[in-house]
């Protein structure tokens, strides 16, 4: 039972969203030289650690044969799809920092 389980389908963009919030925070607040590539780079890493964890969990079930040629095919489009929405995502945040960035007034 999640959280935002009783309003869907807003849930998984409110908690995307929050998320996104904290990530831009923190870049600002840092004050970070380069945030898209920050950004990006961390998304990379999300997503070759996410399908890990999915082969990872893979083993941990039994399948049939159909299901086992499959498997591999959908790890990689997953793969795929994964690297470039989060690639994509990090960018936009990571221009999204970068504007505040330099919008905000310095403190030095």
């Amino acid at each position: 039972m999640g959280v935002f389980d009783d309003i869907r389908p807003l849930g998984p963009i409110i908690t995307t969203v929050i998320i996104a919030l904290i990530w831009v925070s923190a870049a600002v607040f840092k004050k970070l030289e380069s945030p898209v590539k920050v950004f990006m780079v961390s998304g990379v890493v999300y997503a070759v650690l996410s399908i890990v964890m999915a082969v990872f969990l893979q083993t941990a079930f039994d399948w049939s044969e159909d299901e086992t040629v499959s498997i591999p095919v959908l790890l990689t489009a997953g793969l795929m799809g994964a690297l470039a929405t989060n690639i994509i995502w990090g960018g936009v945040l990571g221009l999204i920092a970068k504007l505040l960035i330099r919008l905000l007034p310095q403190n030095s």
